[in-house]
């Protein structure tokens, strides 16, 4: 049976998953210092790259003997690869880049532990998929492959599943901050459009002639307000209350919010 191996240097925040499965291991490991991989035959880089302790999703380029390729490509003995997550992006050639995500205006589908972040992702305007029933990680990740949808998830080994194609393991646990991890890792500002999806069911909201509504609302909020918004899904009704100012200074702080990678990923 054929056997190599290859060396691997992994470049961003790649190195939190190597460095964490290193140490399972009571293996060392410096950046400056390749990880040797050793295999049968010749496998996929994608599934070196994730024996090694990083989901595929993680990752933006990959070189192999100073040419880029993608996951598809079978490593051969005494390969010196170069791995760049998505934090490293200014340091890699525009033409060495992976897609890390769909054409068009973002889509996601989270699992079952972010629902404050759902709701953040929908105020903002993006088509959320979320459910508080855990739908488990076989139908999320069909659903992620067959809609073109982004994962978003905490559970590494969940991103590592074969159809996920696009995915993000979030760093942070606060939702707030989850919301600013996100719009730094996909770019996200220029799609923003807040209250155009409901926040509850994540269908589409349209405005209504507020006569349509009379015996829908309280006669003090009807007598009170002049614009409403209806769930075309849900019925759920919206208005431009207290609560709407609120929100709306919120999300616009945290999506204009500048800040480093270092911050975003404490």
């Amino acid at each position: 049976m054929k056997r190599g191996s290859a060396f691997f240097y992994f470049y961003g925040a790649a190195n939190v998953f190597i460095q964490n499965e290193r140490n399972k291991q009571k293996i060392s490991i410096d950046s400056d210092v390749p990880v040797k991989y050793f295999f049968k035959r010749n496998p996929s880089i994608k599934d070196a790259i994730e024996n090694l302790g990083s989901p595929h999703t993680e990752i933006v380029a990959i070189v192999v003997n100073s040419k880029p390729e993608n996951f598809d490509y079978l490593l051969h003995d005494q390969d010196v690869v170069d791995v760049y997550s998505f934090d490293t992006v200014p340091d890699v050639p525009a033409e060495f880049l992976l897609p890390n995500r769909p054409e068009g205006k973002p889509a996601f589908i989270l699992d079952v532990h972010l629902g404050g972040l759902a709701r953040y992702l929908r105020f903002c305007g993006f088509d959320t998929l979320y459910d508080i029933a855990d739908p488990g990680d076989v139908a999320l990740a069909s659903i992620s492959d067959q809609a073109s949808r982004i994962l978003l998830t905490r559970d590494i080994g969940l991103l590592k599943h074969a159809k996920i194609r696009y995915g993000h393991w979030l760093r942070n646990t606060d939702p707030k901050k989850q919301l600013i991890e996100v719009n730094s890792r996909y770019q996200l500002n220029h799609f923003f459009k807040p209250f155009s999806r409901c926040s509850l069911c994540n269908g589409l909201i349209s405005e209504v002639d507020k006569k349509q509504l009379k015996n829908k609302i309280s006669t003090s909020v009807y007598n009170q307000f002049e614009r409403f918004w209806e769930c075309e899904s849900c019925g759920q009704i919206y208005w431009k209350g207290k609560h709407y100012s609120t929100i709306k200074k919120e999300i616009n702080e945290l999506i204009n919010k500048k800040v480093d990678q270092a911050e975003i990923f404490s």
